[in-house]
C-alpha cells in the first residue's frame, strides 16, 4: 500500500488572513479600511490580489512568525513507524497516533499493511511458500533476493503476534514484536511557519527515502485544495542560492564512500568535475531513477 496524505482542515482563508495580520501591524491603516482591499481581492482586483499574494510570498521566503497564524491538519495512512520517527522529530507539531495498544496487527502481512523498502530484483513472485515437512512442521522457502528475504521476515512477524495473541497476550505486548514497517496512521497539526521549515528540511534530496512521495501529496494537497501559491513549498532548499548544504555528503555518495545514491541538482551542478555517467553511477548502485522521477514531480522540473 502506498502513503495517502489528506489535508483535512486548514485556517479559513489563510492567504487572506496573513495579509490582514501582515497590515494590521506594518500600516497605519484601521481595519475598516483593510478589509474592503480583501474584498477585492476576492473578487479579483488584480491590484490587491497581487500585493496580498507577493506579502504571502515574502513572509514564506522569510519565515517570520506572522506565519504562525496559520494552521493546517494532515491525515497520514499507510505510513510506516520508521517514518513516523523522522516525522516526530519536527517536535513544534501537534500529533495523534493510532494506538498501537489497541490495534489488532494478526492480518498486517495477509493485507499488505506494510512497506517493503527493496525492489524485487528477480521479478518473480514475493510472496513466500509455506510447505510441510514430514512431521508436519512448516518451512517457509522461494526467496532469492532482499525483496523476498525481507517479505519472509513480515510473514513471521505476523504469525508470531498471532501465535502470542493466542497464548493470551494483549496487543499492547504483543506489538512489541513487530517492526518499523509495520504500516500505522496519524494526524498533524502544523502552523505555516513549521510548515516552511519541514519543507525547507524535506524537499532535499538528502532526506530519508520515505519523505518524497509524502512531501509531494502534502503540497498537491495544499494546491489543489487551498491556492496554487502553495507550489512554491515544493523548490529544493538549494533554488535560491544555489548552494548545497550537504555538499560532502553528496561526494561521498558519487565517490562511493556513502552507500545512498547521489543527488542528481548536486550531480548537474558538478558535472565538470563528475565523470561518471548516471548509466555508470547506476551499475555502481550509486544512482537511484524511481526516486529521481519522484523528486522531479515534487521539485516541478521536466529534467
Amino acid at each position: 500500500m502506498d502513503p495517502k496524505v489528506t489535508l483535512v482542515s486548514w485556517t479559513k482563508d489563510p492567504i487572506e488572513t496573513l495579509f490582514r495580520v501582515w497590515q494590521i501591524a506594518k500600516s497605519e491603516e484601521s481595519w475598516s479600511q483593510i478589509e474592503p482591499k480583501i474584498v477585492g481581492y476576492k473578487v479579483g482586483d488584480p491590484k490587491y490580489r497581487d500585493l496580498v499574494e507577493k506579502i504571502f510570498t515574502d513572509v514564506v521566503a522569510m519565515a517570520i512568525p506572522v506565519s504562525e497564524f496559520i494552521d493546517f491538519v494532515f491525515s497520514f495512512e499507510n505510513v510506516t513507524i520508521a517514518w513516523r520517527e523522522q516525522l516526530v522529530r519536527h517536535r513544534t507539531n501537534a500529533y495523534w497516533i493510532q494506538s498501537g495498544r489497541i490495534s489488532d496487527n494478526s492480518k498486517f502481512y495477509t493485507e499488505g499493511r506494510f512497506h517493503n523498502p527493496f525492489p524485487n530484483e528477480d521479478g518473480k513472485t514475493s510472496k513466500p511458500i509455506i510447505v510441510y515437512d514430514d512431521r508436519g512442521r512448516e518451512t517457509i522457502i522461494n526467496y532469492s533476493d532482499k525483496h523476498g528475504l525481507f517479505n519472509i521476515i513480515m510473514l513471521l512477524e505476523q504469525e508470531a503476534f498471532k501465535a502470542l495473541k493466542e497464548m493470551g497476550a494483549k496487543d499492547e505486548d504483543a506489538r512489541e514484536i513487530l517492526g518499523n514497517g509495520i504500516h500505522h496512521r496519524l494526524s498533524m497539526k502544523i502552523s505555516l511557519r513549521h510548515l516552511i521549515d519541514m519543507c525547507k528540511h524535506r524537499t532535499c534530496w538528502i532526506a530519508q527515502g520515505h519523505w518524497g512521495a509524502i512531501v509531494t501529496q502534502m503540497i498537491d494537497e495544499l494546491v489543489t485544495k487551498v491556492h496554487p501559491i502553495f507550489r512554491m513549498l515544493g523548490k529544493p532548499p538549494c533554488s535560491g542560492s544555489g548552494k548545497c548544504a550537504y555538499n560532502a555528503i553528496c561526494q561521498d555518495r558519487y565517490d562511493g564512500k556513502d552507500p545512498l545514491p547521489v543527488c542528481p541538482l548536486w550531480l548537474e551542478r558538478q558535472h565538470e568535475y563528475c565523470k561518471l555517467t548516471r548509466d555508470q553511477l547506476r551499475e555502481l548502485g550509486r544512482w537511484d531513477g524511481s526516486r529521481v522521477e519522484t523528486f522531479k514531480k515534487l521539485w516541478g522540473q521536466k529534467e
